[in-house]
C-alpha cells in the first residue's frame, strides 16, 4: 500500500479506533470499510488524473499537449548538465534522477497504454 502512505497518520488514527471495537465481527466489517474507503479514494484520483489528461489532449492548446515530452526534455538535460555546473551533492542528484525515472515512466507508460489499450476494446465484426 505505498500509495497511502501518505494517509498514514490517518490510518493509524482509524486503526487504534478500529482496535477499540469489542466485537471481532464488527471490528472485521470496520477494517473492511475502511479498505474499501481507501481504494476509492484511489480509484478517484486515478479518475481524476485520468480526466486531466484527457482534457489536456482535448485542447487547442500548444503547451497542453506538449507538456509530457517537454518535461522528459527537460529533466534529461538537467540530470546530464547538473553535475557539470557545480558541486552537487549525490543526494540531491540521487532525488532528481528518480524524479526524472518516475516522469520517464509515466510518459512512456501512459503513451504504451494510450495505443495498446484500444487493441484491447475493439469490437469485432
Amino acid at each position: 500500500m505505498a500509495f497511502f502512505d501518505f494517509l498514514k497518520p490517518v490510518t493509524d488514527v482509524a486503526s487504534k479506533a478500529i482496535d477499540l471495537i469489542p466485537s471481532e465481527e464488527k471490528k472485521l466489517r470496520a477494517q473492511a470499510e475502511f479498505l474499501k474507503a481507501l481504494h476509492q479514494v484511489q480509484a478517484d484520483i486515478d479518475t481524476e488524473i485520468t480526466n486531466r489528461l484527457k482534457a489536456d489532449m482535448n485542447s487547442d492548446s500548444f503547451l497542453s499537449k506538449n507538456i509530457r515530452p517537454a518535461v522528459c526534455i527537460l529533466f534529461t538535460i538537467y540530470i546530464f548538465a547538473l553535475p557539470f555546473i557545480h558541486d552537487v551533492h549525490q543526494a540531491i542528484l540521487d532525488l532528481y534522477t528518480n524524479i526524472a525515472i518516475s516522469v520517464y515512466g509515466f510518459y512512456f507508460g501512459s503513451m504504451s497504454l494510450e495505443k495498446i489499450v484500444p487493441a484491447f476494446f475493439k469490437k469485432k465484426g
